[in-house]
């Protein structure tokens, strides 16, 4: 086939096929391919075999055939997956695809609903994350699908964003790491991971069709890395590209994205779509590099095969798709993978949801010592709220995760477990005796928050969209006010998957727990924090802020927006503003002191790797994770730059009155900002300073970190 080309097109791809170095120029054997060093450590089997085995069936291939390859089958899943083409006689197997992000899509049946990328994302530990994409996988391949879709990794702009919660936090390295380590634990048990949304996704509404316009710095520094890095680092077998414009330009039809994929940062796997909305022009997207149409033909299949024989696309376009995809089902042996329902909703999935859950709670709040709650005989707790008793796992869209019947657990339910024989009473805000019935009981829990008809995935009809502001809603914030001025002892458990406004609620109560969505056993994790069986490590992976004006504008309704340098705390840092609840906070119930920071060399150049130790002390009388945090001060002096960026956290656990030393490393690479004539990154010189400490705004240890070029 590669023979017959001649268009200058053709000879190109031929010569070099970029990533695909393998033309009819490899050898007078025309399977004697030599992968490049990218696709050897792209690829978990043998390179060299996988290449080969997709060279010899590319060139048996019809031009319908490559051309059917590139789309998926049908629009909705039969057998419950999405799939390819296979053709057996060539040895080509389907790719069965599934979601998700918190779980084993429910297209495929029963699984673990894990807590969401969000509350994952509070724990603050890639290493729990990286056992979390493993344990997904290995129900992936229990339900017979070999690839799975996910994670999202794109940056928290706005908490409106309606999949806030499929996502880390706001911060690109938090975010970056989180994402590696879930690939890496995904790929490890051998199902294809999929990282999405390739770029600047981060709004519902009108997100098939709204165009986000950035600067080159912006997308380089802030939106991009997480990509960066998962594809350098963890290897992710696959991208999806997003539904939106950037900068004029569709997506999975934009040529300078799919160029820093693969030309940049060296990417050896394929592109595939959104689902059905995600295509627009067959001739754009195949020129541009978009290698799969997902789930079914629309501009590719029958159409792209057109388009070649109408001379508008050159064939050997599809070859290098196809390549790709071909090598990739080789590399990890896709077509080996066969359902196993024993590896689905195991003991050890639930027991590794509830420990995460555990780690993923954030203390917001807690005056007065309302928590822990006690344990003495006849110790009473009265329970209210919509959301006490109901089964709130998250948005009911594409990462929708359907747990076996009664297997989830609620609030209400997981308190009454754990006070055993102690009264634990279900309340009706509605009760005109409620004043005299709360006045008996020890303390007074209200759970309250948002459920996927606040937010979630689509757009109109499609799903509930965006949220439409960050307070709570009007009936949680009436019961809050009903109940607060009643019992002098309030905790409020807030679930759902972002920052929410509470300036006029902190008053009202005693303690305030972050929830999230939390998972199949949210319900005993809550109960385990607020009576102190596990104590509080938890911290917010987005800043809370005291009003929401203070916030970048969210514009979720117009035809095109503009994404700003300056987000989240970075923003806030920027404006002066103080937030509510900063990144990166969470109390426990001890406190922690920082006694000193060193440094491993004071002076460093490009290339270095500088480790930043920091001394920690538990104050108090039992022991505690805590969560240390590293951000850097650049000078600033050439561009604008963030006050403080994360640049390093880490965790370390401390018994009562304990001190230790926690080591964190900074790569000096990553102090960059990106030059726009240069079109690379560049070290600024000068004094960096290098602050650790508990939360953004909780710094008190600082030294210096000149750097010289």
């Amino acid at each position: 086939m590669l023979a017959r080309m001649r268009s200058p097109l053709a000879l190109a791809l031929v010569a070099s096929f970029s990533l695909f170095g393998c033309g009819d120029d490899a050898g007078e054997d025309p399977f004697d391919v030599t992968p490049t060093d990218a696709q050897i450590a792209y690829c978990p089997g043998d390179a060299t075999d996988a290449l080969t085995r997709a060279e010899r069936a590319l060139r048996q291939l019809t031009l319908e055939q490559k051309a059917a390859l590139m789309a998926g089958t049908a629009p909705l899943p039969m057998g419950g997956s999405w799939k390819t083409m296979s053709i057996s006689a060539l040895g080509i197997p389907a790719y069965r695809m599934i979601d998700g992000p918190r779980g084993a899509s429910l297209v495929a049946g029963h699984a673990t609903p894990f807590p969401v990328a969000a509350a994952r994302g509070a724990t603050f530990d890639p290493e729990l994350e990286r056992r979390v994409g493993a344990a997904i996988a290995r129900e992936t391949r229990g339900l017979g699908a070999n690839v799975l879709l996910a994670p999202t990794v794109n940056v928290l702009r706005h908490p409106r964003w309606g999949r806030a919660q499929e996502t880390y936090g706001a911060d690109p390295l938090h975010i970056a790491l989180f994402g590696a380590a879930f690939v890496e634990g995904v790929q490890a048990e051998g199902i294809v991971s999929t990282v999405k949304h390739y770029a600047l996704n981060s709004i519902e509404n009108g997100r098939l069709s709204i165009d986000v316009l950035a600067d080159a710095r912006t997308m380089r520094e802030i939106y991009l890395p997480p990509f960066e890095r998962i594809v350098k680092e963890a290897k992710v077998a696959t991208v999806m590209t997003a539904y939106n414009s950037v900068n004029g330009s569709f997506a999975s039809e934009n040529a300078e994205l799919l160029s820093i994929l693969y030309d940049d940062w060296g990417f050896a796997g394929f592109t595939m779509s959104d689902w059905m909305y995600g295509t627009h022009d067959t001739v754009k997207a195949v020129h541009a590099g978009l290698d799969l149409e997902m789930p079914n033909p629309k501009i590719y299949g029958p159409a792209l095969a057109a388009a070649v024989q109408a001379g508008e696309v050159d064939e050997a376009l599809l070859d290098r798709s196809v390549r790709r995809l071909l090598f990739t089902a080789f590399c990890y042996d896709v077509g080996s993978i066969e359902g196993d329902r024993s590896l689905v909703e195991t003991d050890e999935a639930r027991a590794l949801a509830l420990e995460v859950a555990q780690r993923s709670l954030v203390l917001l709040q807690n005056e007065g010592g309302a928590l822990p709650l006690s344990d003495e005989e006849g110790f009473s707790i009265a329970v209210l709220g919509r959301l006490a008793d109901a089964e709130n796992i998250g948005d009911t869209g594409s990462s929708h995760v359907n747990p076996s019947p009664g297997t989830v657990v609620t609030p209400y339910q997981g308190l009454v477990a754990r006070a055993g024989s102690n009264p634990v009473e279900l309340l009706e805000a509605s009760d005109p005796e409620l004043a005299e019935k709360l006045a008996s009981f020890d303390a007074v829990v209200l759970v309250v928050g948002y459920t996927a008809e606040d937010e979630g995935e689509g757009e109109g009809s499609f799903g509930a969209g965006d949220r439409a502001s960050l307070s709570l809603r009007d009936e949680d914030l009436a019961l809050i006010e009903a109940v607060a001025p009643l019992h002098e002892r309030v905790i409020l458990v807030i679930e759902g998957g972002s920052a929410v406004v509470l300036t006029d609620v902190v008053e009202h109560v005693e303690a305030i727990v972050m929830a999230w969505y939390p998972g199949v056993e949210g319900g005993t994790a809550i109960a385990d924090l607020l009576f102190g069986d596990v104590n509080f490590s938890g911290r917010l992976p987005t800043s809370f802020p005291a009003d929401e004006a203070h916030l970048p504008p969210f514009e979720n309704d117009v035809a095109s927006t503009t994404y700003g340098y300056f987000h989240d705390y970075r923003h806030l840092d920027a404006e002066g503003l103080d937030p509510l609840f900063p990144f990166g906070y969470g109390l426990s119930y001890v406190e922690v002191s920082y006694s000193a920071i060193r440094l491993s060399k004071d002076t460093a150049r490009a290339g270095d790797v500088i480790d930043v130790e920091v001394d920690v002390t538990n104050e108090g009388d039992r022991s505690v994770l805590e969560t240390v945090q590293v951000y850097v001060r650049p000078p600033g002096e050439v561009v604008s730059r963030p006050v403080r960026d994360l640049r390093a956290f880490g965790q370390v656990e401390l018994g009562a009155g304990e001190t230790k030393t926690v080591t964190l490393s900074i790569r000096v690479d990553e102090l960059g900002y990106w030059d726009e004539a240069a079109g690379a990154f560049v070290l600024e010189p000068g004094v960096h300073l290098v602050e650790a400490g508990r939360h953004a705004r909780d710094l008190p240890q600082y030294t210096e970190l000149l750097l010289e070029l």
